[in-house]
């Protein structure tokens, strides 16, 4: 029997999409090669050039802009899902419809930093007036790690049973021999992935950076990567160093050109889901250092350094331990590539699809 799943991309049209809009658009596809599947994608229009092999309904999708986007997810899309005769909606980004739906609604909510004062403006109050409504509304939700599950039973007062981890993967891209870019990166390196926001503790990595540099006898840069990253001293307040590279937002191929020729990847997060880009760099080879705090130790466990996230002089020991120690360095090497295998999106996608077809079922 083929299940015809509906999922909300409205947030696949993101220009520079964060590493939970990534997630969602690799599962997505991942799904799309499984048993017995038939896809529909609900969504502006320009998603079918990174989607060519899967209809989509973008009826009334005029602009793909993200305030026209939110306003058409939770007023058209519950209308046209209906009409259009899906077993189930997912919604992979915390978005579905705000009203019961006379169809199974599975939404995947990758954390509660919003609730927990991590995200701020329009933007978090946004998020703290819908996503306790996602949550009851949502017949079945799906989170990235156990971690996860805990806050969200927790902070949105649901069932456990009604919540299931389906963790992230990691693409075999990053496995492959193909490692060769355009892209100009310093002789020596410490990278950071990821968006410039408060949660991720840039701030601090930076400053952690400088004391390991400033007492180091070799000459390291920091090197940093993500969306919007252009402007990332007037972001950070911080001032200007010579030493600081931004490269703003890579493709694939340049961004693991970028992981595999560093020295470590730094990821201090204050709060993390889950983490994709440790995994990531470890895939590549590359030792990471990340916090002891939230997921981390759940995901990365023993096969990276792990610090006190709210500590500079921990960070910046942390730096140390991994780049004055040879054999350190490369026992983390060889225990992330080998953590890493343990995250496939093949896996990912089996797991989804049953809690898909069991919350199919149990609407029937």
């Amino acid at each position: 029997m083929t299940v015809r799943i509906g999922v909300n991309a409205r947030t696949f049209t993101e220009a520079q999409p964060g590493g939970a809009v990534q997630a969602a658009m690799k599962l997505t596809r991942t799904i799309h090669e499984r048993r017995s599947v038939e896809l529909l994608l609900f969504g502006h229009e320009s998603i079918r050039t990174d989607f060519p092999d899967i209809p989509v309904v973008s009826n009334y999708y005029f602009r793909p802009t993200q305030s026209f986007g939110v306003a058409w997810e939770r007023t058209v899309l519950p209308w046209l899902a209906k009409h259009h005769d899906i077993d189930v909606l997912f919604c992979p980004n915390g978005n579905s419809p705000l009203t019961p739906q006379p169809y199974p609604v599975v939404t995947c909510i990758h954390d509660v930093n919003a609730l927990n004062g991590f995200t701020n403006g329009l933007h978090s109050l946004y998020r703290k007036a819908t996503v306790p409504i996602v949550a009851r509304i949502s017949d079945h939700i799906v989170t990235v790690s156990s971690f996860s599950k805990s806050e969200i039973v927790d902070k949105l007062d649901v069932q456990s049973d009604t919540v299931s981890v389906v963790y992230n993967g990691v693409d075999d891209f990053y496995y492959g021999s193909d490692n060769y870019s355009t892209i100009d990166v310093p002789k020596r390196y410490i990278l950071y992935v990821g968006s410039v926001n408060y949660r991720k503790n840039i701030s601090r990595a930076i400053e952690a950076f400088t004391r390991f540099a400033n007492d180091s006898a070799a000459e390291y840069k920091f090197v940093l990567v993500g969306p919007r990253n252009k402007s990332i001293f007037n972001k950070l307040n911080i001032s200007e160093d010579d030493r600081i590279v931004s490269l703003g937002f890579l493709s694939q191929p340049e961004l693991k050109f970028v992981y595999t020729n560093a020295a470590v990847l730094l990821y201090p997060s204050l709060y993390e889901g889950f983490g994709l880009p440790p995994l990531e760099a470890m895939a590549c080879g590359t030792p990471v250092i990340v916090s002891n705090t939230t997921s981390f130790p759940e995901i990365i466990g023993d096969a990276g350094e792990q610090v006190d996230p709210h500590d500079v002089d921990s960070i910046a020991s942390g730096i140390d331990a991994v780049l004055s120690d040879s054999h350190y360095r490369q026992q983390l090497i060889e225990r992330g590539r080998n953590r890493s295998f343990r995250f496939k999106w093949n896996r990912s996608a089996e797991q989804l699809l049953d809690v898909i077809e069991n919350t199919t079922s149990e609407k029937q």
